[in-house]
């Protein structure tokens, strides 16, 4: 599969990042199992085990992620209306009695229930690979 994953962040990061160590090691696992791994994110990014796709943020990351990836990660902001396969990461904590707003759950609901499509999409697409 040929699947793209977005970082706000440059990468690598040295002695810090949580998410970004996240990205990281998903980019290079996704990699090791055989995926061409297309890793969109700042100017400047570098990436042994990916191709790597400079965006800076401020227009559209949907110009940047090449047409033909089977599938998209994003750690960015999500844009709308997406025709693509996709999953979305939101990283970060809430502030202390922070109350998230109902939209956020409900956005958060429908994510979940394209991630098990996504899961089902994956394994049969590499069952057929194996066939």
């Amino acid at each position: 599969m040929k699947i793209a994953v977005t970082s706000q962040i440059k990468l690598p990061v040295n002695l810090y990042g949580g998410a970004e160590r996240v990205i990281w090691d998903l980019c290079r696992e996704l990699n090791a199992l055989g995926n061409e791994v297309v890793l969109v994110a700042p100017h400047g990014t570098s990436c042994d085990f990916a191709e790597v796709v400079g965006h800076d943020f401020g227009g559209s990351i949907m110009d940047s992620i090449p047409k033909d990836v089977d599938f998209i990660h994003f750690f960015s902001d999500l844009p709308h209306l997406i025709d693509s396969p996709h999953i979305f990461t939101l990283e970060g904590n809430a502030s202390f009695g922070e109350i998230l707003s109902i939209k956020l759950y409900l956005f958060l609901i429908t994510k979940l229930l394209g991630m098990v499509v996504i899961v089902l999409f994956t394994t049969v697409w590499h069952l057929v690979k194996l066939t």
